[in-house]
């Protein structure tokens, strides 16, 4: 078993991923961690908001490649879960939670942008 502190980081944000984000700039070493929804890269919107970029993970299991079968239906379904995101932040606002900036589809799976705190 390979020791998890040899383990090489997971690749960074595409440049597709990074141009569904608006005004997203990366750190210079932006990977942050990996949990059991994605891995979470550092960054700025615009060079000045700090941030968290999760990606997350897309179910790899038959029942979700039996659903969304093709590429322009998964990435609809990207899109779905972005704006159900967005939606659901509006209405939520708890001062120990931090702030979603917003959800992106991109070709490799969900962009959620997060107060980095």
């Amino acid at each position: 078993r390979q020791d998890v502190r040899q383990r090489a980081p997971p690749p960074l944000l595409t440049p597709e991923e990074i141009a569904a984000v608006p005004g997203l700039v990366l750190a210079e070493n932006p990977f942050l961690g990996k949990g059991g929804f994605g891995s979470v890269f550092k960054g700025t919107i615009n060079g000045v908001v700090p941030v968290a970029v999760k990606r997350i993970k897309e179910r790899n299991n038959k029942e979700y490649r039996e659903r969304f079968a093709t590429e322009e239906e998964r990435q609809e379904h990207r899109r779905k879960v972005a704006d159900e995101i967005n939606a659901l932040m509006k209405s939520i606002s708890v001062a120990h939670i931090c702030k979603i900036f917003g959800a992106y589809s991109a070709p490799e799976g969900t962009l959620l942008v997060l107060e980095l705190c």
